[in-house]
């Protein structure tokens, strides 16, 4: 718990990003999410958030990868690699889509869909994580701003893929994302979205790990402010887990505290700090029963005093960019793009629950 600095509302106690994802967890009556195993994994995660974030920072998810190869998810088995290329050949496939197959253990991509060299402008060789990530030069690169967000949600998504407590259906069960990527050919910026599917043909083994994703692109025009930001679609349940638990784990990493994140989520429908302070003492006596004092004083002193700096800080580190956020509209916009807002519903409810 956070205790609150200011005098008359000395008595509140804001909730950890951990105790959070904790209570979360035990939620969800999940008994391998309240096994010893998840909770190790967990813990690990959280003490080593700050490293890993300077692992993600660096073009790197080795210490993300590290967990995916100590996976403790179930994974079920599917159709066979060669089945699915055998359909993907007689199927027809749109001018602004093609398909990949990575292989994880070799980080790399297997097979690189021929029509890349036509839909793209660029020779298939070139498609290589090496060149997206812009470790080695080639003819297409992650947008400078994005590649950061890019690297993190694949962090997580490998640790969410890690997870004991989630059953994964080869083929069937995927995440999608979109990102801006720079084509050297034509100097365009265009955007992908890729939907990308786990695929294991047998287990034999408990300890089985999927050696390959398949994915599918599709080329959509350059999104101006474009938010990267993953999806995980699989049964409602599994799905609504996953993306909160998603948003859990992307807001321990950047470590923005719930008390200043719940200040400038109502700061999105409230255009005066009185009312925003109104908004957010109703708020906690309505979820929590306890009683706050926030004024409009305190709500102006908090956003320009340390809110807006710890955005421009964490937007700074992220998109490898000066940021100086001098207005509350540009914190909320810079807070998006971190995927920080907005908090999704059932997140945001907890948050406030757990006030004391």
């Amino acid at each position: 718990m956070e205790l609150d600095s200011n005098p008359k509302s000395s008595s509140v106690k804001f909730p950890s990003w951990k105790e959070l994802i904790t209570s979360y967890t035990y939620s969800l009556k999940n008994e391998d999410m309240n096994s010893q195993s998840f909770r190790k994994k967990l813990d690990f995660f959280l003490s080593n958030a700050s490293l890993i974030t300077d692992d993600m920072a660096n073009k790197s998810v080795s210490l993300a990868m590290q967990m995916m190869i100590s996976k403790s998810g179930e994974y079920l088995p599917g159709e066979s690699i060669d089945s699915i290329l055998e359909k993907l050949k007689s199927s027809t496939f749109n001018s602004n889509e093609f398909y990949t197959i990575y292989n994880i253990t070799e980080s790399r991509y297997s097979l690189v869909d021929e029509t890349v060299n036509t839909k793209l402008g660029i020779p298939k060789e070139s498609f290589t994580l090496m060149n997206l990530l812009g470790i080695t030069p080639g003819d297409i690169v992650v947008y400078e701003e994005d590649l950061p967000h890019f690297i993190r949600w694949a962090g997580i998504a490998f640790l969410l893929f890690s997870l004991p407590g989630f059953t994964f259906k080869s083929n069937l069960d995927y995440f999608t994302i979109k990102f801006r990527v720079k084509l050297a050919s034509s100097a365009k910026i265009v955007t992908l979205e890729k939907k990308c599917y786990l695929s294991n043909e047998c287990i034999s083994t408990k300890d089985f790990i999927p050696n390959f994703h398949f994915d599918k692109w599709t080329i959509l025009p350059k999104e101006d402010n474009g938010v990267v930001k993953p999806l995980f679609v699989s049964d409602f349940e599994q799905s609504e887990a996953m993306n909160s638990l998603s948003y859990l784990f992307n807001a321990a990493l950047l470590n923005l505290p719930a008390k200043y994140l719940l200040i400038l989520d109502e700061r999105i429908t409230s255009d005066r700090n009185k009312g925003v302070a109104v908004a957010l003492n109703e708020q906690i006596e309505k979820h929590s029963k306890v009683q706050s004092n926030f004024n409009e004083n305190q709500i102006g002193d908090y956003l320009a005093k340390t809110i807006r700096p710890k955005i421009s800080q964490l937007s700074s580190t992220w998109t490898s960019r000066d940021i100086v956020i001098d207005n509350d509209n540009l914190a909320v916009i810079e807070a998006k793009s971190l995927g920080l807002l907005p908090i999704p519903q059932n997140i945001k409810d907890m948050m406030f629950e757990r006030i004391e």
